[in-house]
């Protein structure tokens, strides 16, 4: 077969740093210069030798690494370029959560008490599946973020998580076994690290590390072969911290909205550049409590023969969207109802300050 011009070249290179090798060893004197040579050139020789083999046999070498990056943690960071649209990462989950089952009576039960533990059928779904793993898989699930004790983001979920890891000592065998800390912290985990794959929480140990943003530099997608791909939206360069969005159709939320979601279910405040930059949704008027004068903005836009406006330009506009002229109060401004939304109702948008 006719290697690529540049694989041939390396293993040209290769080759003749091999007759180099051979040569030193048997025909220079082993002084320490001669050494220390030697040992130079065959490190060298190793590592074009395994850059060769990656090529022959379409071994990618990973473009990332988990790195401890501060205010973030243990995340996917970028070790080279990688232009729009390259594949970064696909993974298969190492745990889902249990299928729900009518037939199933345990099942039956989780479903029945939902209203009486306070807390949602994919919690006990997904304990359920912790309990029945094996102890490797356990350890990998433990393993994962789970935010501090005394986190106040996470103080409602480890309440909901210790009435449910409380029921299922009452009703299973399996979970007896177990400490409730334990339990209480795999659930954590589920919650602050799992993906969903239609009414499943899918777990991974590469993927799980994916920081968030709510202007991301990667998308993620379920392939058929049931992994997980992730694929970059922009150029990355090396060193650069790789970011997706946590938030789904919720990421066209406004701000406010955003970081509830995140705060809630994710057990953090998000302080990305799109959160930290000034709302677009907030000068949006309510049409209730807002008059119509306040509608529009005088800002250009852009196009041709027009300037594109500055930021001082765009808050300045939006400042003034959101006050009425007559009193200077704030304005109400709509928002996307989450829970509305979630519930399937139409009308989803709600204002800040009407009742």
């Amino acid at each position: 077969a006719t290697l690529p011009q540049n694989t041939l070249v390396q293993v040209v290179w290769c080759q003749s740093n091999l007759i180099f090798v051979v040569f030193c060893t048997r025909f220079l004197p082993r002084t320490d210069d001669a050494n220390c040579l030697y040992d130079f050139v065959t490190n060298l020789l190793f590592i074009f030798q395994c850059d060769v083999i990656c090529v022959l046999f379409g071994i990618r070498k990973p473009g990332m690494e988990i790195r401890r990056c501060p205010g973030v943690g243990n995340a996917n960071v970028a070790t080279s370029v990688h232009q729009p649209g390259a594949l970064l990462l696909s993974e298969r989950p190492f745990l889902l959560s249990t299928r729900y089952d009518p037939d199933n009576q345990l099942h039956v039960a989780m479903k029945r008490d939902v209203p009486k533990v306070q807390a949602p059928l994919k919690s006990f779904l997904a304990l359920d599946a912790y309990l029945r793993a094996s102890a490797a898989d356990q350890k990998r699930v433990r393993d994962l973020f789970v935010p501090d004790y005394d986190d106040p983001s996470a103080a409602l979920h480890r309440e909901t998580a210790s009435r449910v890891a409380l029921w299922f000592k009452d009703h299973l065998q399996l979970a007896k076994a177990h400490e409730s800390t334990q339990l209480v912290r795999a659930l954590m985990a589920f919650v602050a690290n799992g993906f969903g794959l239609d009414d499943r929480l899918a777990l991974f140990e590469r993927a799980s590390k994916f920081t968030h943003s709510c202007s991301p530099n990667a998308v993620f997608h379920w392939a058929p072969d049931g992994s997980m791909q992730f694929r970059t939206l922009v150029r990355i360069d090396g060193d650069e911290l790789l970011t997706v969005n946590y938030l789904g159709r919720r990421a066209l939320f406004p701000t406010t909205e955003r970081r509830h979601f995140l705060w809630e279910n994710k057990f953090f405040n998000c302080r990305c550049v799109r959160c930290l930059a000034p709302d677009f949704y907030c000068p949006l008027p309510c049409p209730r409590c807002a008059p119509s004068t306040a509608a529009a903005p005088d800002v250009p836009l852009g196009g041709q023969g027009s300037v594109s406006p500055s930021s001082a330009d765009l808050v300045s506009s939006m400042e003034s969207m959101s006050l009425d002229p007559a009193s200077g109060r704030p304005l109400g401004y709509l928002y996307r109802h989450t829970r509305l939304a979630d519930a399937g109702q139409h009308e989803v948008w709600k204002c800040n300050k009407c009742p």
